[in-house]
């Protein structure tokens, strides 16, 4: 009740404010005067005053209504801002190339990869459109990456690619998870390989006893986590160092 007495206070307002008083003023005005004028005289004077009044009387409700939905809209703008979002893209498909920009400008930037989206199909794929920076980075195993990926066995993921029309959105998380991270960890621990003489002679051993170390020295030394989720998401975060 609250509510509703301050937007009909906020109305009020808007309805009394000089602009429109002197609307409604003007068109009962002339409206009282088109009955004394000849007909074709009075019929334009009505015409014209019902004119103003229609202005005075309905565009402070327009207005209501525009500036509540302005309210509501700077409200999630401000709470994307709080939480760091900094973009939202309606449609992978459509949105591709400033989204493939968005994670251009946000991992040159950035000493910390974290990523939560659908497949990342692009942006683990060698033959993608993205700068060297950025697939040197991503190669780094010096960069920390840490990747949410929607399960592509959930239903979420059947629902996404029905939304996705035209967009094989299944076939794009399994590619990305059999094919396209699988590359990027061996690109990483190639690199680390390098960096470390010593890391080849651990991993062989680990190799050669067929423990459980061997995956512990690939996944420490690439610096790689990847985990998978059954809900829709509804953001995707860009996190820069």
């Amino acid at each position: 009740m609250r509510k509703i007495g301050r937007g009909y206070g906020e109305l009020f307002w808007l309805s009394t404010r000089p602009i429109f008083l002197l609307s409604d003023l003007i068109g009962v005005a002339l409206l009282l005067v088109s009955h004394f004028a000849t007909s074709a005289l009075g019929g334009a004077l009505a015409a014209v005053g019902s004119a103003f009044l229609a202005i005075g009387l309905s565009l402070p409700i327009a207005l209501y209504y525009q500036l509540r939905e302005n309210s509501a809209s700077l409200k999630i703008l401000d709470a994307c801002s709080r939480s760091g979002i900094k973009a939202i893209y309606e449609s992978r498909q459509e949105d591709s190339a400033d989204l493939r920009s968005a994670i251009d400008d946000a991992v040159k930037v950035s000493a910390d990869i974290r990523l939560l989206g659908v497949a990342f199909h692009s942006l683990f794929n060698p033959s993608a459109e993205y700068t060297s920076q950025v697939r040197g980075k991503i190669s780094d195993p010096r960069i920390p990456m840490r990747v949410l990926l929607l399960n592509p066995d959930s239903l979420a993921a059947k629902l996404r690619e029905e939304v996705e029309e035209g967009h094989k959105t299944i076939d794009n998380i399994r590619d990305t998870i059999n094919n396209g991270i699988p590359a990027t960890i061996q690109e990483r621990l190639d690199a680390a390989r390098l960096q470390d003489p010593m890391l080849n002679g651990r991993l062989e051993v680990a190799l050669k006893d067929k423990t459980d170390d061997a995956v512990k020295i690939i996944a420490e030394n690439t610096n790689f986590q990847v985990r998978i989720y059954d809900t829709d998401p509804m953001t995707f975060r860009k996190r820069p160092a």
